[in-house]
């Protein structure tokens, strides 16, 4: 669900009643994982926990 499941959606979700709101999926590969763009996905500052985070090539 990447470039669905983002900060902003995420916060909408928690704010309308979820539980629970899991974030876009990250690579578990170093070399793809180190872009701007999975930085930003990767990046939960200030969110309410539970975090939950998708995983791809694990």
């Amino acid at each position: 669900m990447a470039g669905v499941t983002d900060r902003p959606f995420r916060q909408l979700c928690k704010r309308l009643g979820a539980g629970l709101a899991i974030s876009e999926m990250v690579a578990s590969n170093p070399k793809l994982r180190d872009t701007g763009k999975s930085q930003r996905r990767m990046n939960h500052d200030g969110e309410v926990e539970p975090i939950v985070v998708q995983i791809a090539g694990a």
